[in-house]
C-alpha cells in the first residue's frame, strides 16, 4: 500500500493527525480566538461545516492561497500536498469518519501576547454596515521607548479580527507627521493612500486577516525614526457598524538583524480602464547596483487581477520572482521569500499588473462596468506595488564558469527608494 493510502487509512480508522492538521493549515483562522466568521475547532463544528469543509478542500480554495509556484519559494506556503489533501478529505467523507479522525479535537487556547510596544490610532473610525471596501489612513505616534530597529509588526490583539471589517493594513513612518495635516474635523483618520511624500505605505511592512504578523528574514530590520507612522487600512462592512481600531505592536530587531530594509514602489501612472477592459500593464525598475530581494507588497481594489514580479538581468535571462495569477483583495496578504534572490547591476524589475474591468470580475462594484481611474476604491483603482530589499554594499565579483575573475562593477548610484 501507499503511503499516501495509509495516511488515508489511518485518518479514516480514527488517527490523531486529523486535529493535527487543523490546527496546522485551518485553526489559525477557524478557531474561536481568529478572524474567519466560521468556526471548525470543536467537533460539533467540524460536522456542522463538513460539507462545506470537504467541497472548499476539495477544490483548492482553502486554505487560501494565491502564488503559483513558478515565483521564488516564499517563508509561508499554506497550499496541501496532495497527502495532506486526501488524508483530510477522506476524514471528512462522511459523519461517522469525521467522528473518529475528529473525536479529540478540542479549541486552542487563544494566543499568549506580550506586547511591551503597543501602538494605534487617538481614537476608532466606524465602519458603515453596508457599501464596499473602504480606504483609511490613520496617524500614530512611535514612542520614545519603541524599538529604533524593527522587524516588523503584528495585531497586538489578533483575537478581535472576528468581528473586525479590517482585512489589511500597511505601514509608513511619517517622523515629520506629515499626514496630520489630513486629519480635520476630529473625525479618527481620513480617506486616503498612506504614502508619506515618496515613501510608500508598506515601507514598514504590513498585515491582514490572513497574515496576522509581519516579519522580515533574520538578519534583516527596518530603520524606525522617531515622530510618526502612517496606518493605512482597508475594511469591508461585516453586517453592521463596527469601530476600524488597528492596535499594533513593533516586532523588535536584535544585534544580528544589521541589513537595512527599503522600498521600492511600482504603480501604474495615470492608469484608465474602459468599460469591459481586460488588459495589463507592465512597470519596470532598472537596478544600478546590486540589492538582495526579500519580499513583496502588493495592494489594489477591486479591478487588479494578477501580479507578477520578474527580474531580467543584464544578458537578458528572466527570472520570476511572484506570480499572482489570481489577486483577491479579500485576501490580501505581504509575501517574504524564504530566502532572498539577489539582482545583479544592470538587471531591471518588472512588474505586471493584470486588471479586469469585465462584468465577469467577480469583484466588480458596478452594473454594468463604469469607466475607472486611479483612486480609492471601491470605484476607482489604487493599486501600489512594494519590493522590499537591501542593498549589497559590496557584492563579491562574479566570476565565469572557467573561475577566472570578472571585471569588479563600476561604482553606481544607490537603487532607488
Amino acid at each position: 500500500m501507499t503511503p499516501l493510502a495509509l495516511a488515508i487509512v489511518a485518518l479514516a480508522a480514527g488517527a490523531t493527525d486529523a486535529p493535527e492538521l487543523l490546527r496546522t493549515h485551518c485553526l489559525g483562522c477557524h478557531a474561536g480566538h481568529a478572524q474567519a466568521p466560521i468556526r471548525f475547532d470543536t467537533l460539533e463544528g467540524v460536522q456542522r461545516n463538513r460539507g462545506l469543509m470537504r467541497a472548499l478542500i476539495e477544490d483548492r480554495t482553502m486554505p487560501p492561497w494565491l502564488p503559483s509556484d513558478e515565483g521564488a519559494p516564499l517563508t509561508h506556503r499554506r497550499r496541501l500536498d496532495d497527502a495532506t489533501r486526501e488524508a483530510l478529505l477522506a476524514a471528512l467523507a462522511t459523519r461517522e469518519s469525521a467522528d473518529r479522525a475528529f473525536a479529540s479535537l478540542a479549541p486552542p487556547l487563544p494566543p499568549e501576547i506580550d506586547c511591551p510596544d503597543i501602538f494605534g490610532p487617538r481614537a476608532a473610525w466606524t465602519m458603515p454596515a453596508t457599501g464596499g471596501m473602504r480606504l483609511r489612513t490613520y496617524l500614530a505616534d512611535v514612542a520614545a521607548s519603541a524599538p529604533t530597529r524593527v522587524r516588523g509588526a503584528r495585531f497586538a490583539e489578533p483575537r478581535d479580527l472576528g468581528l473586525s471589517p479590517l482585512r489589511f493594513v500597511s505601514l509608513a513612518p511619517d517622523p515629520k507627521r506629515t499626514l496630520s495635516a489630513m486629519e480635520v474635523g476630529g473625525v479618527a483618520g481620513f480617506e486616503s493612500m498612506g504614502n508619506v511624500g515618496r515613501v510608500p505605505s508598506g515601507a514598514l511592512g504590513a498585515l491582514s486577516r490572513v497574515a496576522t504578523a509581519f516579519e522580515l528574514p533574520r538578519g534583516f530590520a527596518f530603520d524606525l525614526p522617531r515622530g510618526g507612522v502612517a496606518i493605512e487600512t482597508l475594511g469591508e462592512p461585516v453586517g453592521r457598524e463596527r469601530p476600524v481600531d488597528p492596535t499594533l505592536a513593533w516586532i523588535a530587531a536584535d544585534t544580528a538583524d544589521t541589513r537595512t530594509v527599503h522600498p521600492l514602489a511600482f504603480f501604474p501612472s495615470r492608469l484608465v480602464l474602459e468599460p469591459g477592459e481586460i488588459s495589463e500593464r507592465t512597470v519596470e525598475q532598472p537596478m544600478p547596483r546590486a540589492m538582495d530581494v526579500v519580499g513583496v507588497i502588493a495592494k489594489g481594489g477591486a479591478f487588479l487581477r494578477s501580479v507578477r514580479l520578474e527580474a531580467t538581468a543584464a544578458d537578458g535571462a528572466t527570472s520570476v520572482l511572484l506570480d499572482v495569477p489570481d489577486f483577491r483583495v479579500s485576501l490580501l496578504e505581504p509575501w517574504i521569500l524564504r530566502e532572498p534572490v539577489r539582482i545583479e547591476p544592470g538587471a531591471r524589475l518588472a512588474m505586471r499588473l493584470g486588471y479586469d474591468n469585465s462584468a465577469a470580475n467577480p469583484q466588480q462594484p458596478s452594473r454594468p462596468p463604469q469607466r475607472v481611474v486611479g483612486g480609492l476604491p471601491p470605484d476607482h483603482e489604487d493599486t501600489l506595488c512594494v519590493v522590499l530589499y537591501a542593498e549589497v554594499m559590496d557584492p563579491a565579483p562574479r566570476r565565469a564558469p572557467a573561475q577566472v575573475p570578472a571585471p569588479a562593477p563600476a561604482q553606481a548610484a544607490p537603487a532607488p527608494r
